[in-house]
């Protein structure tokens, strides 16, 4: 089965370029929008800013006002009460959701900067939103996961998929391709914790919100930080697979469905600069790692000229110093591929 992903030749070069998962450990908006500019000049992303305050992290940002009808509990999850249920059901069939400016400071500092014609050099512009499925896995209903409840998650997965067409809307007068990229790292919750059966509706659902993207104008992105399992790497279909290198590199390797997505114009975001762990690996450790696995994908400089590459995941849990070290370890890899394999 093939999808009608954009390909890398009509529009979008990634050669290798340097962008960034979303979250920075940054306190302050402006700053953190110039250390982007600085570190990843040809696809800048809005950074997330949970080091602000702690109601921008992933889950509370995605929720904005509808955050107030949840209680945070000892166990991470994000509980709903059961009389507060409807009013929930309400808010995410409203019209127009928006990240919310107190919420999202990242977001409107770069939007800012944008139209200050800050990166009128760069290939893409990329924004983020969480993904459905963490989100109904990170919310509860009186301690039940939501992911349970089939309604609940196609209704969060229409909310998404309006944040993410919004964001499409308020960055297209930059006339750039926009990058919408869903981060799910509540997939490990999926694959490994959660006994759900029927994962393909699930899955489903996330190449309905890819749809809506691209129907939107805009390049559909997941970001997964955890192991995928063949049967993900089979079924769902975004334009760009952003990924955890040292997780995956099996599974991706033996993947026939990752293989048939790439002959239909998947484009990959390796996750090859660790998170953890400083001092990094050295840049000839970083560009053996990427070369193996893209040699046992197919040819590494075709591979080359649709990846991009990032950190294994966001960067909030670092110090400034430890994220400006992982993008120019990243940018070193970079210069690597280009002057070794993109030529």
């Amino acid at each position: 089965m093939k999808h009608d992903a954009m390909k890398y030749e009509a529009g979008l070069s990634l050669g290798a370029a340097v962008t960034g998962i979303g979250s920075l450990p940054h306190t302050e908006a402006p700053e953190a929008v110039k250390f982007v500019e600085e570190l990843c000049p040809q696809i800048p992303f809005w950074p997330q800013l949970p080091n602000r305050r702690p109601d921008e992290g992933m889950i509370c940002q995605t929720l904005g006002a509808r955050r107030r009808l949840f209680d945070l509990c000892g166990n991470g999850l994000h509980d709903l009460k059961k009389v507060k249920l409807k009013e929930f059901e309400a808010m995410l069939q409203e019209t127009g959701p928006k990240l919310e400016r107190e919420l999202a400071a990242g977001f409107y500092a770069f939007l800012d900067a944008s139209y200050q014609n800050t990166f009128a050099n760069a290939e893409a512009l990329k924004g983020q939103i969480t993904g459905p499925l963490s989100l109904s896995c990170f919310l509860s209903l009186e301690g039940q996961p939501l992911i349970y409840s089939m309604n609940l998650v196609r209704e969060i997965s229409r909310y998404i998929s309006a944040l993410a067409c919004w964001q499409i809307e308020m960055l297209r007068p930059m006339r750039k391709p926009v990058i919408v990229c869903l981060d799910e790292p509540g997939l490990s919750f999926l694959h490994e914790v959660y006994q759900l059966p029927h994962k393909e509706t699930y899955y489903d659902l996330l190449n309905g919100i890819f749809d809506r993207i691209r129907a939107a104008g805009g390049l559909a992105a997941i970001h997964c930080c955890c192991g995928l399992s063949p049967l993900f790497l089979e079924m769902v279909r975004p334009d760009l697979l952003s990924f955890d290198v040292e997780l995956n590199r099996e599974v991706m390797a033996q993947s026939a469905g990752l293989r048939s997505q790439l002959d239909s114009g998947l484009q990959l975001a390796f996750g090859v600069i660790p998170t953890k762990g400083f001092p990094l690996p050295d840049d000839k450790t970083l560009f053996d790692t990427w070369l193996a696995l893209a040699s046992s994908l197919g040819d590494p400089k075709e591979i080359a000229r649709r990846c991009a590459i990032t950190s294994a995941c966001g960067l909030a849990g670092t110090t400034v110093a430890e994220a400006r070290h992982s993008f120019l370890s990243a940018s070193s890899l970079s210069r690597r591929i280009r002057e070794t394999v993109l030529v």
